[in-house]
């Protein structure tokens, strides 16, 4: 298990990656936010596909005043973020599984949050 920080994100949308095993409660709907990354222990920050319950989405995203928007079938911001509203996202520990690489993003499944 990895301890990663989100640093900023594009997308949120429903369901994952065809065939991917999730082993946190498999039998709920993961949302998945489609951003930037960063790994404490080596200072990398990647380019990632996190799976989350909405559980977890809210618990990173309370308080937060983000304002998002339904475009399709994915949730976008209306505006950017502030860089408050990145480092209060980003100062909480996820603590994930990696699933490797797919594409260009790291595919990691959001095991606990704080």
């Amino acid at each position: 298990m990895n301890t990663i920080h989100l640093t900023g994100f594009t997308t949120i949308t429903l369901g994952g990656i065809e065939g991917l095993m999730l082993q946190y409660k498999p039998d709920i709907p993961k949302l998945v936010i489609k951003g930037t990354v960063l790994f404490p222990e080596t200072e990398d920050e990647l380019p990632a596909l996190l799976h989350l319950t909405q559980k977890q989405i809210n618990q990173v995203f309370a308080g937060k005043d983000i304002d998002l928007i339904v475009q399709q079938d994915e949730w976008i911001l209306n505006k950017p973020l502030t860089r408050d509203q990145i480092r209060k996202i980003g100062i909480i520990p996820l603590h994930v599984h990696d699933h490797g690489v797919q594409d260009e993003f790291r595919v990691l499944e959001v095991l606990h949050v704080g």
